[in-house]
């Protein structure tokens, strides 16, 4: 167990806000309706992301002794703890996305149908509730569909930051060792003349 000194709960609860500030921004692009800051949930995100890169790096050097990055085994407690922090919710939300998504399509049409013009303005949208081919799925599960074209929007889920930042992960530990070893080189006798 963490030492409670070196926890930074403030943090984490900023990174919760920013959750819901997202999922308050998303409500409002639904309805319509605009409410200041919490109309651009973009920046809670990014807020987020922000504050979720420093608290990994932040443990990381609190586990630097048990868990150093040149060894293979870090590398492999890193993603492992990552997959299973994100990918259990993340497929059962997915599922049920793809499942619901031809209702939620429907109900989606039949409250545009109230506004003029709001059908045919919905229509672009369409792929992303009704796309349940293979490959729409295969890119889902497999994390890569932020990488594409086109499939980086192809279900109702607002899934675009969860599949950035398992592409994150992917490439964190060799990030780090770069990091370290300019650190390294930094501290080598040539830079201390």
């Amino acid at each position: 167990m963490a030492d409670p000194r070196q926890q930074l709960g403030f943090l984490d609860g900023l990174r919760g806000y920013a959750s819901l500030w997202v999922v308050i921004g998303h409500a409002m692009f639904l309805t319509g309706y605009k409410v200041g800051l919490f109309a651009q949930p973009d920046l809670a995100v990014e807020i987020f992301i922000i504050i979720s890169g420093f608290l990994m790096t932040y443990h990381y050097q609190l586990r630097e002794n048990r868990e150093p990055w040149d060894k293979a085994s870090t590398w492999t407690i890193f993603w492992i703890r990552r997959f299973f922090r994100i990918a259990p919710l993340y497929y059962v939300c997915l599922a049920l996305a793809l499942w619901f998504g031809p209702q939620l399509w429907q109900d989606r049409l039949d409250a545009a149908a109230i506004f003029p013009g709001g059908v045919e303005e919905q229509m672009r949208y369409a792929d992303r509730y009704l796309d349940q081919s293979l490959t729409n799925i295969l890119l889902h599960v497999s994390f890569i569909f932020g990488a594409t074209w086109t499939h980086n929007f192809q279900t109702p889920l607002p899934d675009w930051s969860i599949g950035l930042e398992m592409q994150y992960y992917a490439f964190l530990p060799l990030m780090m060792l770069l990091v370290l070893k300019g650190a390294d080189s930094l501290r080598s006798p040539v830079w201390s003349r």
